[in-house]
C-alpha cells in the first residue's frame, strides 16, 4: 500500500503528524490528573492551581478534537486519492488485457473486484488504517508513560499484556480465510445475478423463473454460511482479546490498590496510572475491533492484486507507428490455439493486396473470426508473422495498430451516450457534419432523424433501446467515420433485414474502393461480390479465388453454396459455363456436330469411328452440365423448404415463398424479359366446415387441398401455403390472360373434386386473386413480391365479398380503393 501512498508524501506526513499530536495530548491528560490529585487536592493546594490545570485540560481536549478532525479530513482525502489511483490502474490494466482473459474470467467477478473488494480496501485505508496507526502509537507511548508513574505496575503490565494478543494469534488466520471465502461467495452471487439479468428474456420466455431463482437462492445460502463464518470468526477474535484486556486491567487495579493501601503509592499516581492503563486497554480493544476490517481490506487488496498481476501479452509501448499504411496484409506461416492444445489456425499463408476486398468463409469453427482477432491483436499469434505493408504488427503497440483499422463486429456494442457521440468515437475530432455523413453512408441517418431526440438520443446500456439492425448500422457508421486504410467486417450485416442489408452492402462496395477490406460472413451471397474469397476448413486455408472459380472447383466452397442454398442466379449456377448452358438442352445430332468442322469433306476424313466417339463424348459433357444445373436448381428448392416449411402442409410457408421463391422467379424471368403470373387461392366455405365438422376436420381439408393442388400443378409452377387457408401459385412466362385462365382451371378442378376427410365427403369452392408482374420494371424483387401480394389480398377480398367461387384480376387501383375498408 505504501507504493500507492508514495506520491502523496506531504499528505501522509501531515496525517501522521495529526495522529502524533492527538496521541501526545491524550498522554498528557493523565499527568494533569495526577497533578490535580497530588498537588491541588493535597494540603496547600489553591483554587488558582486548580483553575490553571482545568484550563490546560480544556486546551488539551481542544487540541485533541482539532487533531482528530485533521486526521479524519487528511485520512479521507489521502484514501480517496489512493483509491482513485488503484481504480485507474485497474481500469487501464483491464483495457490492455488480451481477449483470452475476458473469455476466461466472468464479468460478475470483475465487477465484484471493482465494487465489493475495493469498498473493503477503501474502508480499511480511509478509516481503519489511520485508526490503527493512532491506537498503535498510543499503546506504545502509554507503556512508556506507565513506567513514569510506577515501574513495578508497569513491569507487571508488560509481562501480562501479551495475553491480549492471544486472540489474534490463534484466530487471525482463520478469520482471514473466512473473509476471503465470503468475498468469493459475494463475487459468485454477483456473477449469477448479472448473468440472470442479461438472460432475462430467455428465462421469461421459457418459464425458467423457478429454476433460476433456485440457483440464485442456492448461492445466497452459500453466501449466508460464508458471511456467518466470517462474522463469528471476527467476533471470537474480538472477544478473546477483550478477555485478555480485562484480565490485565483487573490484575493491575488489584496490585495498585494494595500498594496504595500500604502507602507505597500516592492516590494521584494511582489515578494517573489507571487512566493510562484504561487508555491502553481501550486502545487494544479498538485495535482488535479494527482487525476484521483490516483483514477484510487485506483480502480485498489480495483479489485486486490478483487482477493487476494478470499478464499483458504483447508489447504496448515498444516500437513506433506503422509508416504509410496502404493496406497490404500478409499472414506467413501463422498458427494459433486458444487453449494451447488443439490448433485453431494451422500454418496459414495468405496475402491481401492494398485496396482488395476479400471474404473469409468456412464452416463454423474453421477459424474465420480468429484471423481478424489476430490481425487486430485481440490475441497474439503463436507461430508465424503477420505484417501490414511489410511491417510486423508486433513491432508497434495495439493502440497504434488499431488506429489504422476500422472494425464492425457481429455484436455491436453502443455506449449510453448520445448516438452522435457513439458515432464520433470512430474519430474524436470529427465535426457534426462528418458524423451525419457517416450515418448517411451507413443507411441510418433517416432512422436517427425520426427518433424524438434525433442524434442526441441515448441508446441505453449496450444500445438496448435500439434494434439489432440499428445498433449494427450505428457501429458501421462509427467505422466509416474512422476512414481507415483497412476495414474488417465480422458478420457486419447479420442483424439487418434483406432490404437494409442490400442497401448497406451497396454502401460497403462503394466505401471499399481503394481500401483493404476483410469480411467474415456466413452469407455467401455477400462473399460472391468480393475480389477474392478465402475458404477455411479446420483452421487451414483450403481454397482461394473468385466466386465463379471456386464454384467450378467443386470443392468446399461449392458444397457450402449447395448446403446453404442461396438464391442462385444463372451466372452463379455453374460459374462461367452457365452462360452457354441455356441453349444446350436437346441431344446433339451428328449433323450438328459435323457443322463444327470447317466443311463436310473434312468431317468425312475424320472417319466414322472417330466421329462417333466424338459425338458420344460431346453429348456426355452436355448431359453432365445439364445434370449439374438441375442439381443446383433442386438444392435451391430444398433450401426454400428448409428455411420455411409449413408444418401442416409441408409446402413453403409465407416467409420462404415471399422472401425467397417468388423473388427468385422474378429475377429469373427478368433475365428473359418475361412476366410472372401469380394466383392467390382461398376456399370460400372453410368457416362452415370448421363449424359443422370441427377444427380437426378443417386442418385435414387444408392438408388434402395442398396435396390436390400439388397433383394438378406442373413442374413450372411454384406452390406455397401462405397462412390459414391461403395458397399461392406462381409461374413464368405467364401474361395476365394466361394467369387468369390458369386460375379458372384450378378453381374448376377444386370445385369438381370431393375431399374425404374425417369420415365426411366435403366439397370446396375457391376464390382467387390474379396478377401478372411486368418484370422489366422491377428494381427490387423482394419488394415487388410483397407489394403484389397486398394487391392480390384485396382482389381476393373482392372475390369473396362478391359471393365467392370466382377469380378476379388484381390491379393497383383496386388496392387503393380497398385500403380504407
Amino acid at each position: 500500500m505504501w507504493g500507492y501512498a508514495r506520491p502523496y508524501r506531504l499528505r501522509t506526513a501531515l496525517c501522521s503528524l495529526a495522529t502524533i499530536v492527538r496521541a501526545l495530548f491524550m498522554l498528557i491528560l493523565p499527568l494533569f490528573y495526577q497533578e490535580i490529585f497530588d498537588g491541588v487536592l493535597a494540603p496547600g493546594g489553591t483554587s488558582a492551581q486548580l483553575a490553571r490545570l482545568i484550563g490546560m485540560v480544556v486546551l488539551a481536549f481542544i487540541v485533541i478534537i482539532g487533531a482528530d478532525l485533521a486526521m479524519a479530513w487528511l485520512g479521507s482525502d489521502l484514501a480517496a486519492r489512493i483509491m482513485g489511483d488503484i481504480r485507474r490502474r485497474m481500469y487501464l490494466h483491464l483495457q490492455m488485457l488480451s481477449e483470452s482473459f475476458y473469455s476466461r474470467v466472468k464479468m460478475g467477478d470483475l465487477m465484484s473486484r471493482f465494487t465489493n473488494d475495493l469498498f473493503s480496501v477503501d474502508w480499511a485505508v480511509s478509516i481503519s488504517l489511520v485508526q490503527t496507526l493512532f491506537y498503535s502509537l498510543l499503546v506504545t507511548a502509554s507503556v512508556g508513560l506507565l513506567f513514569h508513574f510506577e515501574w513495578r505496575l508497569a513491569l507487571a503490565t508488560v509481562v501480562i499484556l501479551p495475553l491480549t494478543a492471544l486472540g489474534p494469534k490463534l484466530l487471525g488466520r482463520r478469520a482471514m480465510i473466512a473473509s476471503s471465502q465470503r468475498k468469493h461467495e459475494e463475487a459468485e452471487v454477483a456473477m449469477v445475478l448479472q448473468e440472470d439479468i442479461a438472460g432475462h428474456r430467455v428465462i421469461q420466455a421459457f418459464g425458467l423463473q423457478g429454476l433460476f431463482f433456485s440457483r440464485f437462492d442456492d448461492r445466497l445460502q452459500r453466501l449466508r454460511g460464508a458471511a456467518l463464518h466470517s462474522n463469528l470468526s471476527g467476533a471470537f477474535l474480538t472477544k478473546a482479546s477483550d478477555i485478555g484486556v480485562i484480565v490485565v486491567q483487573l490484575t493491575i487495579v488489584s496490585v495498585g490498590a494494595l500498594l496504595a493501601l500500604r502507602g507505597d503509592l500516592s492516590s494521584g499516581t494511582l489515578v494517573g496510572f489507571l487512566t493510562v492503563l484504561i487508555s491502553v486497554g481501550n486502545s487494544i480493544k479498538m485495535l482488535i475491533q479494527l482487525v476484521p476490517d483490516m483483514i477484510d481490506g487485506a483480502a480485498g487488496m489480495q483479489r485486486v492484486n490478483e487482477l493487476l498481476r494478470e499478464e499483458i501479452s504483447g508489447s504496448e509501448s515498444a516500437g513506433g507507428d506503422l509508416e504509410r499504411v496502404r493496406g497490404r496484409v500478409c499472414f506467413s506461416g501463422v498458427s494459433f490455439s486458444y487453449t494451447g492444445e488443439e490448433l485453431n489456425l494451422a500454418d496459414l499463408n495468405l496475402t491481401i493486396e492494398p485496396g482488395e476486398s476479400v471474404a473469409i468463409v468456412g464452416p463454423s469453427g474453421s477459424g474465420k473470426s480468429t484471423v481478424l482477432d489476430l490481425l487486430t491483436r485481440f490475441y497474439e499469434a503463436g507461430e508465424g508473422q503477420i505484417t501490414i505493408d511489410g511491417q510486423d504488427i508486433q513491432a508497434t503497440s495495439r493502440e497504434r495498430l488499431r488506429h489504422h483499422i476500422g472494425a464492425v463486429f457481429q455484436q455491436s456494442y453502443l455506449f449510453n451516450t448520445s448516438l452522435r457521440e457513439n458515432i464520433r468515437q470512430g474519430r474524436l475530432d470529427a465535426t457534426d457534419t462528418e458524423v451525419e455523413a457517416a450515418a448517411q453512408d451507413a443507411e441510418i441517418h433517416d432512422v436517427i432523424l425520426r427518433l424524438p431526440q434525433g442524434y442526441d438520443t441515448m441508446p441505453g446500456e449496450g444500445g438496448g433501446q435500439l434494434s439489432g439492425g440499428q445498433r449494427q448500422r450505428i457501429a458501421l457508421a462509427r467505422a466509416i467515420l474512422r476512414d481507415p486504410p483497412i476495414l474488417i467486417l465480422d458478420e457486419a450485416t447479420s442483424a439487418l433485414d434483406p432490404a437494409t442489408e442490400a442497401a448497406v452492402n451497396a454502401t460497403l462496395e462503394r466505401l471499399c474502393v481503394d481500401r483493404t477490406t476483410l469480411s467474415v460472413t456466413h452469407r455467401l451471397s455477400a462473399a460472391a461480390s468480393m475480389d477474392r474469397i478465402f475458404v477455411l476448413d479446420q483452421g487451414r486455408l483450403v481454397e482461394e479465388g473468385r466466386h465463379k472459380e471456386l464454384l467450378n472447383l467443386k470443392g468446399v466452397y461449392y458444397q457450402m453454396w449447395q448446403e446453404f442454398g442461396l438464391e442462385l442466379t444463372g451466372d452463379a449456377l455453374l460459374g462461367e459455363r452457365a452462360e452457354t448452358m441455356a441453349e444446350e438442352t436437346a441431344p446433339v445430332a451428328p449433323v450438328e456436330l459435323a457443322a463444327e468442322f470447317e466443311d463436310i469433306d473434312r468431317a468425312m476424313q475424320v472417319g466414322a469411328d472417330e466421329l462417333s466417339h466424338l459425338i458420344q463424348q460431346f453429348q456426355a459433357e452436355v448431359q453432365a452440365e445439364q445434370q449439374g444445373a438441375q442439381r443446383l436448381r433442386d438444392v435451391n428448392q430444398r433450401w426454400a423448404r428448409v428455411v420455411g416449411t409449413d408444418r401442416l402442409t409441408g409446402l413453403p410457408n409465407r416467409t420462404a415463398y415471399l422472401e425467397a421463391m417468388v423473388p427468385r422467379e422474378i429475377e429469373q424471368a427478368q433475365r428473359d424479359g418475361d412476366p410472372v403470373g401469380i394466383v392467390l387461392l382461398s376456399p370460400d366455405n372453410m368457416g362452415l366446415i370448421n363449424e359443422q365438422h370441427g377444427r380437426n376436420a378443417g386442418d385435414a381439408v387444408i392438408r388434402e387441398l395442398a396435396k390436390f393442388l400439388e397433383s394438378i400443378t406442373d413442374g413450372e409452377e411454384v406452390l406455397g401455403h401462405l397462412d390459414g387457408s391461403n395458397f399461392a401459385i406462381s409461374r413464368y412466362p405467364a401474361s395476365e390472360a394466361e394467369t387468369l385462365g390458369r386460375a379458372e382451371e384450378l378453381r374448376q378442378a377444386v370445385d369438381a373434386h370431393v375431399f374425404e376427410c374425417v369420415g365426411a365427403q366435403i366439397h370446396l369452392t375457391i376464390s382467387a386473386g390474379v396478377a401478372a408482374i411486368d418484370t422489366t420494371t422491377v428494381t427490387d424483387a423482394r419488394g415487388s413480391a410483397e407489394e403484389i401480394f397486398h394487391v392480390l389480398n384485396d382482389a381476393l377480398y373482392d372475390a369473396k365479398k362478391g359471393g365467392g367461387d370466382t377469380a378476379i384480376l388484381a390491379t393497383p387501383e383496386s388496392s387503393d380503393d380497398t385500403t380504407d375498408r
